[in-house]
């Protein structure tokens, strides 16, 4: 509903209401807010307080509460941001690439080259993947993409479902793990885990 002008004016000497009109969102205060979530969650699990995310991010906590409703909806936010972010690092030319195993190995060397540059995300991540604050819904529906993905671009079928892209996760945890804690034998890390993948589920 439209505000009258003469209410926005006012008159002289009189006391005026003031009208406090909601600030638009900020996608940059939002991926502030994410950027540190997923810092803290890094360090302190999915129990880490708002207030702490909040200060991080350098703005109130009620600021935090303007663009999530709550906890849950940050962390769920958080959860999907992420998987979007990781799964991004796969260049866009993988279509291009004829061969099934060197299909995958591309998708392969993309998200640990994006987990061992991002180790505080891809620690939240792993943290999400397993808490019961994260929407259930919004995580089924990342299984369902996953398995699709392996389905129609790898050629890899998910059955019984689920069980294959549980395994490509758990060996790319493990994996990226290795590969933080060794730098220096990251590359013998990343060709061990993929062949071990591929032996267990790829191969036809």
């Amino acid at each position: 509903m439209a505000l009258d002008a003469r209410l926005l004016r006012g008159a002289a000497g009189s006391t005026s209401k003031c009208s406090v009109m909601a600030r638009p969102k900020s996608e940059e205060k939002r991926a502030l807010l994410l950027d540190a979530a997923a810092s803290v969650v890094a360090k302190r699990g999915d129990s880490a307080p708002t207030a702490l995310i909040a200060k991080t991010a350098g703005v109130a906590e009620g600021s935090l509460f303007t663009y999530f409703g709550n906890k849950e909806e940050l962390l769920t936010e958080l959860y999907s941001a992420l998987i979007s972010e990781a799964f991004a690092a796969v260049p866009s030319d993988l279509g291009t690439r004829r061969d099934r195993r060197e299909k995958l190995l591309y998708v392969w060397t993309s998200v640990l080259r994006w987990g061992t540059s991002n180790p505080e995300k891809w620690t939240a991540m792993r943290v999400l993947r397993l808490s019961n604050q994260v929407d259930e819904r919004r995580k089924r529906k990342s299984q369902t993409e996953g398995r699709q993905a392996l389905a129609q671009l790898l050629g890899i079928p998910d059955t019984p479902p689920g069980f294959h892209t549980r395994v490509l996760s758990a060996f790319i945890d493990l994996t990226i793990e290795l590969m933080r804690e060794r730098p220096k034998l990251a590359e013998q890390y990343s060709t061990a885990g993929f062949e071990a993948f591929w032996r267990a589920a790829a191969r036809e």
